[in-house]
């Protein structure tokens, strides 16, 4: 059983973002996130958080680090998200399967934006387990 906020190390670092020294340098305290190691919260140096069922000691500064951002300005690393352009006569069919629900994944939720069409579906693992939500846009 692991804690809430406790990340396990086992098999770590996965992919690293470009900017991982930059942030490391300036304090980032990391986890895992799809299989990217990612920022969590940034801690002065020697700091380490305690596992616990209750609020962590690393509670203040996140808070703090909120507060700044909120009062200023922040940087948020998205180096996890990824596009991708499907094309081909079959793509709309292709979508359609990795959404998970046939001919029907997108329509329910299809919209008309200048430029084409959008719609949310979700990315489903092969057993049809929900993966991720995706925003899925049609050019026309």
């Amino acid at each position: 059983m692991s804690y809430p906020n406790e990340q396990l190390w086992a098999g770590r670092p996965p992919r690293q973002a470009p900017a991982h020294d930059a942030m490391t340098a300036n304090g980032a305290r990391r986890g895992c996130s799809w299989g990217l190691e990612a920022p969590i919260y940034f801690a002065p140096e020697g700091f380490e958080e305690i596992p616990t069922l209750k609020r962590s000691n690393a509670h203040d500064i996140v808070g703090e680090e909120c507060r700044r951002t909120r009062a200023g300005v922040g940087i948020i690393d998205i180096s996890g998200f990824s596009r991708f352009e499907v094309t081909g006569p079959e793509s709309q069919a292709w979508l359609d399967r990795a959404g998970g629900a046939g001919d029907r994944a997108l329509h329910p939720y299809r919209r008309r934006r200048a430029g084409g069409a959008g719609g949310r579906a979700l990315a489903l693992r092969p057993g049809g387990r929900a993966d991720a939500g995706v925003r899925v846009l049609q050019a026309m």
